[in-house]
Protein backbone atom coordinates (compact mmCIF):
# COMPACT_ATOMS: atom_id res chain seq x y z
CA UNK A 1 0.00 0.00 0.00
CA UNK A 2 0.89 3.21 -0.39
CA UNK A 3 1.00 6.40 1.21
CA UNK A 4 -2.18 7.86 -0.47
CA UNK A 5 -4.11 4.68 0.65
CA UNK A 6 -2.95 5.10 4.32
CA UNK A 7 -4.50 8.76 4.23
CA UNK A 8 -7.44 7.63 2.17
CA UNK A 9 -8.22 5.33 4.67
CA UNK A 10 -7.83 7.55 7.86
CA UNK A 11 -9.97 9.96 6.44
CA UNK A 12 -12.65 7.67 5.72
CA UNK A 13 -12.46 6.25 9.48
CA UNK A 14 -12.18 9.78 10.30
CA UNK A 15 -15.67 10.60 8.00
CA UNK A 16 -17.13 7.49 9.85
CA UNK A 17 -16.25 8.86 13.28
CA UNK A 18 -17.86 12.46 12.65
CA UNK A 19 -20.94 10.88 11.22
CA UNK A 20 -21.71 8.38 14.75
CA UNK A 21 -20.86 11.90 16.94
CA UNK A 22 -23.28 14.08 14.73
CA UNK A 23 -26.17 11.31 14.96
CA UNK A 24 -25.62 11.04 18.87
CA UNK A 25 -25.95 14.55 19.49
CA UNK A 26 -28.67 15.10 17.06
CA UNK A 27 -30.46 12.44 19.29
CA UNK A 28 -30.04 13.56 22.35
CA UNK A 29 -31.07 16.74 21.36
CA UNK A 30 -34.43 15.51 19.51
CA UNK A 31 -35.81 12.69 21.71
CA UNK A 32 -38.46 13.85 24.38
CA UNK A 33 -37.96 13.59 28.16
CA UNK A 34 -40.95 12.74 30.07
CA UNK A 35 -41.23 13.81 33.72
CA UNK A 36 -44.22 13.00 36.41
CA UNK A 37 -44.87 15.04 39.17
CA UNK A 38 -47.23 15.56 42.25
CA UNK A 39 -47.98 19.61 42.79
CA UNK A 40 -50.65 21.15 45.78
CA UNK A 41 -53.73 22.66 44.04
CA UNK A 42 -53.85 26.19 45.74
CA UNK A 43 -57.25 26.81 44.96
CA UNK A 44 -58.42 23.55 46.67
CA UNK A 45 -56.60 22.52 49.88
CA UNK A 46 -55.49 19.08 50.25
CA UNK A 47 -55.98 18.51 46.85
CA UNK A 48 -52.82 16.83 44.20
CA UNK A 49 -52.62 17.56 40.86
CA UNK A 50 -50.75 14.77 38.90
CA UNK A 51 -48.15 16.89 36.03
CA UNK A 52 -46.82 15.19 33.42
CA UNK A 53 -44.34 17.16 31.46
CA UNK A 54 -42.65 16.63 28.03
CA UNK A 55 -38.95 18.66 29.20
CA UNK A 56 -37.66 17.27 25.78
CA UNK A 57 -37.38 18.68 22.30
CA UNK A 58 -38.99 15.88 20.53
CA UNK A 59 -42.73 15.00 20.86
CA UNK A 60 -43.64 12.39 23.34
CA UNK A 61 -46.44 9.93 22.06
CA UNK A 62 -47.92 6.91 23.37
CA UNK A 63 -47.45 7.67 26.91
CA UNK A 64 -48.67 5.13 29.42
CA UNK A 65 -48.28 5.74 33.37
CA UNK A 66 -48.44 2.67 35.77
CA UNK A 67 -48.84 3.03 39.49
CA UNK A 68 -47.88 0.49 42.27
CA UNK A 69 -51.40 0.95 44.16
CA UNK A 70 -54.59 1.66 42.32
CA UNK A 71 -55.79 5.20 42.31
CA UNK A 72 -59.01 6.11 43.57
CA UNK A 73 -62.24 7.29 41.68
CA UNK A 74 -63.05 10.03 44.54
CA UNK A 75 -60.93 11.12 47.71
CA UNK A 76 -62.46 13.60 50.00
CA UNK A 77 -65.91 12.27 49.27
CA UNK A 78 -68.02 11.79 52.69
CA UNK A 79 -69.08 8.27 51.23
CA UNK A 80 -66.15 6.33 51.23
CA UNK A 81 -66.05 3.91 47.92
CA UNK A 82 -62.84 1.29 47.22
CA UNK A 83 -63.78 2.39 43.41
CA UNK A 84 -60.65 2.75 41.49
CA UNK A 85 -59.85 4.73 38.55
CA UNK A 86 -60.15 3.43 35.52
CA UNK A 87 -59.17 6.35 33.27
CA UNK A 88 -59.22 9.67 32.98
Amino acid sequence: MELNDYVSFIVILIAIASVLITNTVYRSNSDPDVIVYADLDLKRAGLLILIIKNIGKGPAVDIRISTSRPLPQEAFNSDISDEEMSSG
